[in-house]
C-alpha cells in the first residue's frame, strides 16, 4: 500500500519516550518534519524534551471503530465519552464549537428524553419567594414585552403558565427578572468593551479544526470554526459602533488583524456590534432561588466564558438542590458555592491576586484568560499548554501574536 506524504504531513511518534523514539523524533525535528506529538501508554499529559505533547493512548487504543476503508485510506471513529480513562489520558482532545441555537435544541431534546417538561419560548414575568416554595408566572416570549418596574396584575393572563417549585435555578439572562426579585445588584467589575461579531459562510474545510486568538498591540480578536462552511470572527473595536457590520467591514478587519487567514468570507449570517459590560453579582442567591449564567455575570464574548461557566454553576446548583431535597445536606453547601463562584469570577475578570499558570504574565495574561472557553482547573491546564506564534505575514508594526 502506498503512503502519500509531503512537507506538510503531520507526524506522531508511537513510543516517543523510548530511546529509539526520542532519538528519531529529535532527528525528524532537525530535518524539518512536522512532528506534532507522541504516544506512550501511562504517560499522557506530559511533554517530551522537545516540548511535544505525549498522549497515553491513540493508535494503540483497541476500541477504534472502522467506518470506511479504501486502498490507501482508513477512517475510524473513537468515542471518548465511552471511557473516562481515555479522556484522562488524552487531555483536551478537542473543543466543541456550535451555534447557540443548535445547543438549545440539543439540550431540549435531551431533557425531553429524560421526561422533563420543556416550555420553550416562555419568559418569566413575576416570581415570588415564599418560606416553603417559589411561585413563578411565565408567558410566551415577546420582544419588548417586559417593562422593568411595571406592576403585575393580581391575576395572570389566560396564556400564562403558573408554577410552584421548591427551588429555582435562574438562568434568565442579563435582564434577569429573578435577580431583580431578590434585589441583587449586578456590579461593574471592569470597564466595558466593544466587539464586532461576524458569523460567515466560507470554505473552512482546512480550518474547521483550528481556533485562533490574536493579541494585537491594542486589540484582541478571535476565530472559532462552527463547521466546514461556517465560522465566527470576533474583533474588539472602538469606532463605528452604530453601523451594522458588513462583508466589506469583515474583509477590512481581516486585512488589518489577520492577513494570514486563508479562507475568504462569502456571505454573512448573524452579525452584531455591541458593547459588552463586565459585571458580577454581589451575591449568587439565597434560600431557594439561585442564579447562574448571564443572570449572574457578564464578560467578553470571545471565550464564551459566561455561558460555559453558567453550565458549571447550574450543574453544581442542581446537585446541591438534589441533596437538599433528599435531606442529606444543609445550607452550608450553598454558602460554599457562593464563596467558590465569587472567587473564580474575580479571577476570570482579572480582579484576583493569584497568578495564572503558563508562559504569560502581567497584562497579556489578563487579556488571554477571558479568550479561552474554560474556567477553574481546565483553564489552568489550557494556559499551561499554550504557546505563542509570531505570524510572519502580519505587519511588523502591529506586533500581533496568534495563539
Amino acid at each position: 500500500m502506498s503512503i502519500l506524504v509531503n512537507k506538510d504531513t503531520k507526524v506522531i511518534c508511537q513510543g516517543i519516550t523510548g530511546s529509539a523514539g526520542a532519538f528519531h523524533t529529535k532527528q525528524c525535528l532537525e530535518y524539518g518534519t512536522k512532528m506534532v506529538g507522541g504516544v506512550t501508554p501511562g504517560k499522557g499529559g506530559q511533554k517530551d524534551p522537545n516540548g511535544l505533547p505525549i498522549h497515553g493512548v491513540l493508535a494503540a487504543y483497541p476500541n477504534w471503530v472502522v467506518t470506511a476503508r479504501s486502498e490507501n485510506r482508513l477512517t475510524a471513529d473513537l468515542d471518548y465519552g465511552a471511557d473516562p480513562r481515555l479522556l484522562a489520558s488524552f487531555p483536551f482532545p478537542h473543543v466543541l464549537t456550535l451555534r447557540q441555537s443548535d445547543l438549545q435544541d440539543l439540550l431540549a431534546q435531551r431533557l425531553a428524553q429524560l421526561g422533563v417538561e420543556v416550555s420553550l419560548g416562555q419568559e418569566v414575568q413575576t416570581i415570588s419567594v415564599g418560606q416553603g416554595a417559589i411561585h413563578c408566572v411565565s408567558m410566551p416570549q415577546q420582544r419588548g414585552s417586559h417593562v422593568p418596574g411595571k406592576r403585575a396584575s393580581a391575576l395572570p393572563p389566560a396564556d400564562a403558565i403558573v408554577r410552584r417549585a421548591e427551588y429555582v435555578i435562574a438562568a434568565d439572562g442579563f435582564d434577569s427578572v429573578c435577580r431583580r426579585a431578590l434585589g441583587i445588584e449586578l456590579v461593574e467589575a471592569r470597564q466595558s468593551e466593544a466587539f464586532a461579531i461576524f458569523e460567515f459562510e466560507a470554505d473552512l474545510a482546512e480550518l474547521q479544526h483550528e481556533a485562533y486568538v490574536v493579541l494585537g498591540a491594542d486589540s484582541t480578536s478571535a476565530f472559532w470554526p462552527l463547521g466546514p462552511t461556517l465560522g465566527r470572527w470576533t474583533f474588539q473595536v472602538w469606532e463605528q459602533l452604530d453601523e451594522n457590520p458588513s462583508l466589506e467591514a469583515l474583509q477590512q478587519l481581516l486585512g488589518e488583524r489577520a492577513p494570514w487567514f486563508r479562507a475568504r468570507p462569502e456571505q454573512l449570517g448573524w452579525v452584531t456590534t455591541s458593547s459588552f459590560e463586565r459585571r458580577i453579582v454581589s451575591r449568587f442567591g439565597s434560600n431557594r432561588l439561585w442564579l447562574a449564567g448571564d443572570a449572574a455575570h457578564v464578560t467578553s464574548p470571545i471565550g464564551f466564558q459566561s455561558m460555559n461557566r453558567g453550565f458549571v454553576e447550574a450543574s453544581e446548583l442542581a446537585e446541591l438542590v438534589s441533596h437538599r431535597l433528599r435531606g442529606d445536606a444543609d445550607a452550608r453547601g450553598f454558602q460554599r458555592f457562593e464563596r467558590e463562584q465569587q472567587r473564580e469570577w474575580r479571577r476570570l475578570l482579572g480582579l484576583g491576586t493569584a497568578p495564572l499558570p503558563g508562559w504569560l504574565s502581567g497584562t497579556d495574561q489578563a487579556r488571554l484568560a477571558p479568550c479561552l472557553p474554560a474556567s477553574g482547573a481546565d483553564l489552568d491546564a489550557l494556559l499551561a499548554e499554550l504557546s505563542p506564534a509570531q505570524r510572519p505575514h502580519a505587519p511588523a508594526a502591529s506586533s500581533q501574536r496568534t495563539i
